[in-house]
């Protein structure tokens, strides 16, 4: 297995760069968010500092939330969600499709 910090030093500048400019964007943009959730907010900044989506998913675990078991699909719909709303990445409407739970915690 390859330890993460390593592949990250192969990448070439170009790659470590654009990587470090979207962890900038995203790291802006949950300073300056309302969102919707404070779930919501907790996986972004989690994000924006670097973790993975197995570590966000454990964190959410640990909260013991029963609207939101940690499930690591759920985790990426809310990051694509965001993404999306920030322009950051585009995402298809098919792949933008939150769980039940994150609807029905968000104000209508």
């Amino acid at each position: 297995k390859q330890n993460a910090g390593n592949s990250y030093r192969q990448q070439d500048q170009i790659q470590r760069e654009a990587k470090l400019a979207y962890y900038e964007q995203i790291a802006e943009a949950v300073h300056h968010e309302e969102f919707d959730h404070p779930i919501e907010k907790l996986v972004l900044s989690m994000v924006s500092k670097g973790c993975r989506i197995k570590e966000i998913s454990a964190k959410l675990k640990e909260l013991d939330d029963p609207r939101c078991r940690g499930y690591r699909q759920t985790v990426r719909f809310i990051i694509r969600k965001y993404e999306n709303r920030w322009g950051v990445k585009k995402w298809k409407q098919n792949q933008l499709k939150i769980r039940k739970w994150v609807k029905a915690v968000t104000p209508s």
